[in-house]
């Protein structure tokens, strides 16, 4: 009998695979609101970044790689 990974174990390893976000924090910048997307693909998760950007002009915004920061954007008020 081949081994084969369950099902909460294939949607796990898939998440673990979309470690870009765009995230959508509370104003005082102390949690997450929002995950406003999950990508394995810098190019698509970067162009995501840029269309929350302008969508959500007074949200504060990060795009993130696992827990490193790559860019924010602090909308205005």
């Amino acid at each position: 009998m081949a081994h084969t990974l369950s099902d909460w174990q294939r949607a796990r390893q898939d998440r673990e695979e979309l470690d870009f976000t765009v995230e959508a924090w509370t104003r005082d910048a102390h949690a997450i609101d929002q995950v406003l997307s999950r990508n394995g693909n810098m190019l698509v998760a970067r162009a995501a970044f840029e269309q929350a950007c302008l969508q959500y002009p007074n949200v504060y915004l990060r795009l993130r790689h696992g827990c490193r920061l790559i860019e924010e954007r602090k909308g205005t008020p």
